[in-house]
Order: C-alpha cells, then sequence, then structure tokens
C-alpha cells in the first residue's frame, strides 16, 4: 500500500480524472511497435532473417517442381522433334492422359512438401496446366466414347456386344468385324482397339482427378452423392434417350444412330395409364439384363488401368528417389470403394423414378381417382417391388458396399411410404387379400373332410341333406392352410424388408402379417376342432376307430403341428437382423398354438381312445390285484402270441390298448421315413445345400416326434402310478404279479423305443427300471435290500445286535437322508444295478412291498 502512495498520477486538468488502463495498454505497444521498426532492433534482425528463410524456401520449391517436371518436359520435347503430324487423335488423347496424369503426381508431391504461403505462387502455373489439359482431353475422349456407342448401335444386342469386347481386359477373340442383324458393319477391329484406348484414358483421367481433389481436400474414402462416373454416365445416356421417347413421348429425341426398336408401351397403347408402371419397369429390367454383362467388365479394367498408372508412378518415384504421395494412397483407398454395377443400378432406377414423376403417375385420376379401375394403384405398387428386388438382387450379385455416395433410390420408399394416404390405403388391402386368400383356402380343406350322402338317403332324409363327417387321406406333411400361410410371410418378408425406413416396416408387419397371423391361428384351431371330432365321431361312444381312421387321423394332427412349428420358424428367421417385439410376439403365439395341438392331441386319444374305448382304464384299476397275485391262468381269453421264454402274454383288457398305441405310433414312424427318403433324394456336395437339408428335417419331423414323445410321456406316467403306487394301493407285490406287469410295460415301452436297458431317465425308463426292480428273484432282492439294510444302520449299528430278521424290516427313507454320503453311496448302488432312473425313495417303496 506504501509502493501504491508514491505513484506518480497523471491528473487530466480538464477534468480531474486518471486515463483508463485500456488507453496506457495501448500506448505501450504503440511505443513497442515503433522500437521494433528501428533499423538496427533485435526483432529487424530477426525479421530480415526470416525473409532471406522464406525466399530460399521458394527457390527450394521451384528447383523441386522444375526437377520433377524434368522428365515429362524432355518427353514432350523429345516427342515434338519426333512429331510429322499423321499422329491420330486418340494417339494425341493417349499422350495428353499420361501427361495429365504426371502433373497430377507432381502437384501432389509439391502440395505436400510445399507451405500453405508459398505453394499457390509456386505451383499454380503447373495446376493451371493440369486443369487445362484434363479439361480438354476429358472432353476429347468423351466426344470420341459418345460417337462409338451410337455407331455400336447401343443397347441393342450386336451394341452391347461391342462394348463388352471393348472393355474386356482379356480379349482373345480372332479379329473380325461387328455386323448389325441387316449385314451392315458397324466397327471393324481397329476402331474397337481405340475404343478400348480411349476408355482407358477416360478412367486414368477421372481416378486420377478425383483422387488428386481428395487427397487435396482429405475428404472422406467414400464418394460423394454428387459424384459421376463418366464412362457410365455415356453408357446410361442412349437408354435414357430411349426412355424419353418411348414413353415421355419427347419426339424431338430422334434416331441418334441407335436402332430404337419397338418397346412395350410403345404405339397406339403408349397413353393407356393403367399398364405403364409394368411397361417401364420390364422394359429397364430387360435392358439391365443386357447391359449389365457390359457394366461388370468395367471394374476389371478400371482395375487394370489403375495398376497401370501406379507402375509408372512407381518407376518415376525409383528415378527420382520419390516416397509414396497422397495421390496415390488416395487411388488406393477409394478406388476399391467404386463400384460401377450399383452406379449403374442407381441410375437406372432414377430413370424409373423421373419417368413415373414426370407422368404423375400415382396421383393421375385414371389410376387413384373415384373414376379409376379397381386394383390398377395396387397392380402398379406390385411392380415397384418387383423391380425393387430385382434392383436389390443385383446389388447382392455384385457384392455392393453399402456407401453413402453410392446409395441406390428404392421405388417402394419414393413412391409409396412417402405417400401416407396411398400407404395406408395399400397396408389395408395387402391384409384384405392375405386373409381373403387364407380364408378361402381354409374353406376348401374343411370342405374337404365334409360330403353330402348318397342319392340314394335322399329320399330317407326329405327335410334336407344330412352333414356327415369323412375323413379325406392327407398325404402332405402339413396342411395347405400352413403351406399357403408360409408363403404368404415369405412374400410379406420381401416387402417389408425393401422399405428402408424401420417405421414403414413395422407399419406393414403389425397390421398386414399380425392379422394374418391371428387369421392363421383360428383357421388352425378350426382344423383341429373338426379333427378331435373326427377323432371322436363312432355310431358307438364303446368302439375304437379302425385302424385306417386312426392313422389318417394322427397324419393330421402330425401335419398341424409340422405347419404351425415350420412356420414359427419361419417367422423367427425373420427376426434375425433387426429386433422386432411384433415378430416374436406372433412367434411366442405359434409356437403356444403347436404345443397346444399336441397335447390336444394326447389327452383326446390316451384319456377317450386308449383310457375308455380300448379299456386301458380298466387294466389300471385291475392291476392292484394283478400285483398281488401269485399265479395266473395261462389260457386267458384274447390273448396274443405269448413270450416262448417267460411264457406270458400281454394281461385282460390290454390288447386293444397296445394296438390302437402301436397304431399311432407307426403313423408316426411312417412320416419320419417320408422325410427321411424326401431328404436322401436331395443330397449334395454342398455344406449351404447340407445344413438346409437337416434344418428341413428337422422341421417336417417335429409333429410325429412330438406325439410320440406326448403319448410314450403320458401312458408312461400312468405305468408309473401303478409301479411306484403314490396312493397305496399295491401293499404288496408279489413275484409272479410283478413279472407280469414287468412284460405288459416293457411290451408298450418297447413300441417307442425304450427297453430296461435305456440310458434315459423319462417316465418310460422309470417305468422300465420300476417293472425291473419289482420282478428281481428273491434271492436278488435279498442281497439288494440285505447290502441297502447295512448301509443304512451302519453309522448307528448295536455292538450286539438287535436279533431282527432282515427281510421283515422296513427299509426307511429317513435313515438315509440322514446323512447325505449315505443317499450318494445308495444311488450308486442302485444306479449300478441298474435303476439309477429311479429316485432313492420310489426304489424304496418298491423294496419294501415286494413279499
Amino acid at each position: 500500500m506504501k509502493r501504491l502512495q508514491h505513484l506518480p498520477l497523471n491528473i487530466n486538468k480538464q477534468n480531474g480524472m486518471t486515463p483508463s488502463i485500456e488507453v496506457q495498454l495501448a500506448r505501450a505497444k504503440a511505443q513497442l511497435s515503433h522500437l521494433q521498426n528501428q533499423d538496427g532492433s533485435p526483432h529487424d534482425a530477426t525479421r530480415r532473417l526470416y525473409q532471406r528463410a522464406r525466399i530460399a524456401n521458394e527457390q527450394l520449391e521451384r528447383i523441386e517442381i522444375g526437377r520433377s517436371l524434368l522428365p515429362l518436359l524432355s518427353k514432350l520435347d523429345d516427342s515434338r522433334s519426333n512429331d510429322n503430324g499423321n499422329d491420330s487423335i486418340v494417339e494425341q488423347i493417349v499422350n495428353a492422359t499420361c501427361t495429365a496424369t504426371h502433373l497430377a503426381t507432381v502437384l501432389s508431391n509439391a502440395a505436400e512438401d510445399a507451405t500453405e504461403e508459398c505453394s499457390s505462387n509456386n505451383w499454380q502455373a503447373v495446376q493451371d496446366w493440369y486443369m487445362n489439359l484434363h479439361t480438354s482431353t476429358r472432353q476429347s475422349a468423351l466426344s470420341l466414347f459418345r460417337k462409338w456407342i451410337r455407331q455400336s448401335a447401343f443397347p441393342e444386342e450386336e451394341g452391347c456386344a461391342i462394348l463388352q469386347r471393348v472393355l474386356a481386359v482379356n480379349d482373345d477373340r480372332v479379329e473380325q468385324h461387328e455386323e448389325d442383324s441387316n449385314g451392315h458393319e458397324l466397327m471393324n477391329e481397329q476402331q474397337i482397339q481405340d475404343w478400348r484406348r480411349v476408355s482407358a484414358c477416360l478412367i486414368e483421367l477421372q481416378v486420377v482427378h478425383d483422387a488428386l481433389m481428395t487427397s487435396k481436400k482429405q475428404q472422406q474414402k467414400n464418394p460423394p452423392s454428387n459424384w459421376r462416373l463418366d464412362m457410365l454416365d455415356e453408357i446410361c445416356r442412349p437408354i435414357a434417350d430411349r426412355l424419353r421417347y418411348h414413353f415421355l413421348e419427347e419426339t424431338a429425341i430422334l434416331n441418334q444412330g441407335n436402332n430404337n426398336s419397338a418397346v412395350p408401351g410403345a404405339g397406339s397403347n403408349r397413353n393407356t395409364m393403367d399398364r405403364f408402371p409394368e411397361w417401364l419397369l420390364r422394359y429397364l429390367k430387360e435392358i439391365s439384363e443386357k447391359v449389365l454383362t457390359v457394366v461388370n467388365e468395367m471394374k476389371a479394367l478400371m482395375d487394370q488401368v489403375v495398376e497401370s498408372a501406379l507402375l509408372r508412378w512407381n518407376e518415376l518415384q525409383h528415378d527420382q528417389d520419390l516416397t509414396q504421395s497422397s495421390l496415390q494412397h488416395a487411388i488406393l483407398t477409394i478406388v476399391p470403394q467404386w463400384n460401377p454395377t450399383a452406379y449403374f443400378l442407381r441410375e437406372i432406377v432414377r430413370m424409373a423414378r423421373h419417368a413415373l414423376r414426370s407422368k404423375s403417375y400415382f396421383s393421375h385420376p385414371d389410376v387413384v381417382g373415384r373414376d379409376a379401375r379397381h386394383g390398377v394403384a395396387k397392380r402398379a405398387i406390385e411392380q415397384l417391388f418387383l423391380f425393387d428386388d430385382y434392383i436389390q438382387d443385383r446389388l447382392l450379385d455384385s457384392d455392393a458396399k453399402d456407401d453413402e455416395g453410392l446409395e441406390v433410390p428404392r421405388l417402394v420408399d419414393v413412391f409409396v411410404a412417402a405417400n401416407e394416404g396411398l400407404f395406408h390405403w395399400w397396408i389395408e388391402e395387402e391384409r384384405y387379400g392375405a386373409v381373403v386368400t387364407l380364408r378361402k383356402c381354409a374353406d376348401a380343406t374343411l370342405a374337404s373332410f365334409q360330403k353330402t350322402k348318397g342319392e340314394d338317403e335322399k329320399a330317407a332324409n326329405a327335410t334336407g341333406k344330412k352333414m356327415i363327417l369323412q375323413p379325406k387321406v392327407q398325404t402332405a406333411l402339413f396342411p395347405p392352410i400352413a403351406e399357403l400361410f408360409i408363403s404368404l410371410v415369405h412374400s410379406s418378408r420381401i416387402k417389408w424388408n425393401l422399405f428402408s425406413s424401420l417405421q414403414s416396416q413395422q407399419h406393414y408387419i403389425s397390421n398386414v402379417l399380425g392379422s394374418i397371423s391371428s387369421d392363421f391361428l383360428d383357421m388352425i384351431h378350426a382344423e383341429a376342432t373338426l379333427l378331435r371330432k373326427l377323432l371322436l365321431s363312432s355310431s358307438k361312444s364303446s368302439s375304437i376307430p379302425s385302424d385306417q381312421d386312426l392313422k389318417i387321423n394322427a397324419m393330421g394332427w402330425i401335419g398341424l403341428a409340422n405347419g404351425v412349428h415350420t412356420a414359427s420358424a419361419m417367422i423367427q428367421s425373420c427376426n434375425h437382423l433387426q429386433q422386432s417385439q411384433i415378430l416374436d410376439r406372433i412367434a411366442t403365439s405359434l409356437d403356444t398354438m403347436r404345443d397346444a395341438i399336441v397335447e390336444d392331441f394326447t389327452t383326446i386319444f390316451i384319456e377317450t381312445i386308449v383310457m375308455e374305448r380300448a379299456k386301458f382304464a380298466s387294466y389300471t384299476m385291475r392291476c392292484p390285484f394283478l400285483l398281488s397275485q401269485s399265479t395266473f391262468d395261462d389260457h386267458r381269453r384274447g390273448q396274443r402270441e405269448g413270450s416262448l421264454v417267460s411264457n406270458l402274454h400281454l394281461s385282460m383288457n390290454l390288447n386293444d390298448s397296445y394296438h390302437v398305441l402301436s397304431v399311432i405310433v407307426q403313423a408316426c414312424r411312417d412320416s419320419l421315413t417320408t422325410v427321411e427318403d424326401m431328404i436322401a433324394n436331395q443330397q449334395s456336395n454342398d455344406v449351404s445345400i447340407a445344413i438346409e437339408a437337416v434344418s428341413t428335417s428337422q422341421m417336417l419331423s417335429y409333429g410325429a416326434r412330438a406325439i410320440m414323445k406326448a403319448l410314450g410321456t403320458s401312458i408312461s406316467q400312468k405305468l408309473l402310478d401303478i409301479a411306484i403306487d403314490p396312493q397305496g394301493m399295491t401293499p404288496e407285490i408279489q413275484l409272479a404279479g410283478a413279472r407280469q406287469f414287468r412284460f405288459d410295460a416293457t411290451s408298450i415301452a418297447s413300441l417307442f423305443s425304450v427297453s430296461s436297458e435305456s440310458n434315459g431317465t423319462g417316465p418310460l425308463e422309470r417305468v422300465a427300471a420300476a417293472s425291473h426292480l419289482m420282478s428281481l428273484s428273491a434271492t436278488q432282492l435279498q442281497q439288494l435290500k440285505d447290502t441297502l439294510f447295512e448301509l443304512s444302520s451302519s453309522h448307528n449299528r448295536s455292538v450286539f445286535g438287535d436279533g431282527a430278521d432282515v427281510m421283515a424290516r422296513r427299509l426307511e427313507v429317513e435313515s438315509f437322508y440322514s446323512d447325505e454320503r449315505l443317499v450318494i453311496e445308495a444311488e450308486s448302488m442302485l444306479a449300478v444295478k441298474g435303476f439309477y432312473a429311479l429316485a432313492l425313495e420310489e426304489a424304496l417303496s418298491i423294496i419294501n412291498r415286494r413279499v
């Protein structure tokens, strides 16, 4: 504070105020600048040194540019001295292209080495030289290319063949003259060779120029949206001229060297609006098929031209000891991204878009007006989908990358999705058409199960025709309604994938696919209801259906399960790229219906046909008495062939149950055999085809396998209840009764290819193990019981023993579970004996009840 008090203050005598800090700072800067500008100051010396260094740098840049241009100038001087004035225009274009490429390399190297301030003064003249040379050479080459493409009658067959030879990298065909259909010579061999050289020059000029501009501006590697490929533009020009002449009625475009053959839509029907998209898009597809063979050759020619240019640059760099320039790096980065096929297809789609917009087709009163004929707009939209699908397939064939600069527009986005009113109208038409188609198929299927009685019954039924259910043999692996639904799903997937907007895709899925899926489930339910009636229909409620009726009915249920399962797999495959909750819900509903079909058939067949009509319920009620019997009458009425070894037969009331089960199981096996034979006939060494065959086999065999598994589980659970006896209906098990029960159980299990030696742990395996355990001989059972008893009492055994009879003692489960090690040892012991499918308490229950 004391220092501040002694600082001198300049007081303004007029107003008595102190100057501001900003004024003092400005004065200080002015005094410093004055001192620095005085001769002899340190800053003046630094400034003069910087100016001399800058002048020296400019001189070095000039020397470097001159050194880079020296080979080019020497070559040009030699060519001028040897020029006798006889060089053709093609030779001039080739030489000018080489010169332009050399200049582009010099510009690229100089731009990398020079500073921003000095470069504009040193290589501006070289840049002007390059730009003028590039422009004039490009125009000359384009003029020749345009002249020859008209002379070749492109895009006629002859013109496409000539242009394909021009662009072919390896053309080994003998020298020939190309003629048109009238025998007039179109082009000779020399013209074709000249055309090929000019085409290579066009590619090199554009590739080098675009790479030079990209390396200067440091743009991204993808081509910009306004990027043009000169040679392909010239190829597309005759196509665009024809389209305008034939479809847009621009009569000013007359014959320009092309043979304007008749196209669909020309002539008296030109003004017909209802078929305009069909004719237009069919014409463009036919033209594209011919021209794509030409365009596909362009990529190889482009690679060859770039390789040749890079080879010349490598020689130049080796002579002048230069490193790889940014120009070469830009070419190597950009050129692989250019896809001539995608570029050509984009131009074709743009032509179609321009033609439809010029006609204002989807706002024309003959198409969408009140007086428009029904179906015109819908058929036109279908043509748009077919055309877009064709374009996308060709893009996939060409391995086109998803480049933003070469994005191919889609007509359905332009004319359908973008028009909200038209889009919603078309969605409703799609939904209605699909639902009507499904219902017609369902009605035809249901009608095939019914027929009226014959003429001889009409008199007796004077009140009207009485409808009776009549099964019809189904040979297909799934019903026609499922096949139709899968076809509709496939068609719908193609359509919604052609929309680029996710919102449009979801709107289509929810309104069209969701609606037809709901109707499909209702129709499947109706068929299942009819099959249920057929299975239960009989003149007497106690009679068993015939084998033929059972087999036909089972095949119907198998087909329904296969159809719904395949439809669900189809829906899930549609959702592997983009997660759609709607598709997930549809697939879940189909899976639920599929499981319900299997469960419904199993329940009806087991509870009604097997239990009631085949008297399996009577068998289950007699089983406690059967197991308690010690002897049996070997001459019972109605028995099957006996076992020669054990002299046992199926028990009473089990023959019919065994028979109807065998009929259904055989129907399932026949279905599996049909699938195996179908797959065997389609064997191929192709891995993808083999994988598809395995997937198809799994889908088409689902119904048979699921029904067999469900039947085996249901019937074995009833047998298992008899063996385990949770209700306590069988307090004692005699050996004779146990052996009879084992024969019955194993006979039924053998229908499902399950034996007592099977390694599974399902209900069938548990029944086989339980029946085996209860039918052990007295000696085997005594040994097993002694071992288990010793194991259970080992931790609490008295030294003097209790003197009780081991056979009379019960094996209590609690004595094992008191120590976890005892449970493990007991289960291991049972597993070694072959009873691993049984739980410990189940095995102990059977052992305790055996007497």
